[in-house]
């Protein structure tokens, strides 16, 4: 909505843009950083909250997720039986994974504030 207001709107509005132009070539071109922003922390999310899940036990157990591999660790007492591999790759990718999507999402927002709007 405040981006409505801007001037560059405003300036398409007086020279007769249509307002096709004005949504997806001024408004939605200025939003593509923000929505980026926020599908970056949504898959995050969604990946720790599946992984959260299925280490529970919750989850679906006839998928082999990260989470599911951790449970099946945890069931079988891999760490007391010294199987520390079940455990380590499998963070190693969840901690890859998610720190790989916030970086990804910070360069986005640098480079964003570098680009003239």
């Amino acid at each position: 909505m405040s981006l409505r207001e801007k001037e560059f709107v405003n300036l398409a509005i007086i020279t007769a843009k249509k307002s096709r132009h004005i949504i997806f070539g001024e408004i939605f071109s200025n939003m593509i950083a923000y929505i980026f922003f926020h599908f970056c922390g949504a898959f995050a999310q969604a990946i720790l909250a599946e992984a959260g899940i299925s280490l529970l036990g919750l989850g679906p157990v006839d998928v082999p997720t990260l989470g599911m591999i951790l449970h099946w660790a945890m069931m079988t007492m891999a760490l007391q039986f010294g199987k520390w591999w079940l455990f380590i790759p499998t963070g190693i990718v969840l901690v890859l994974l998610i720190s790989s999507l916030f970086t990804l999402n910070a360069s986005m927002s640098k480079l964003r504030q570098l680009l003239p709007s």
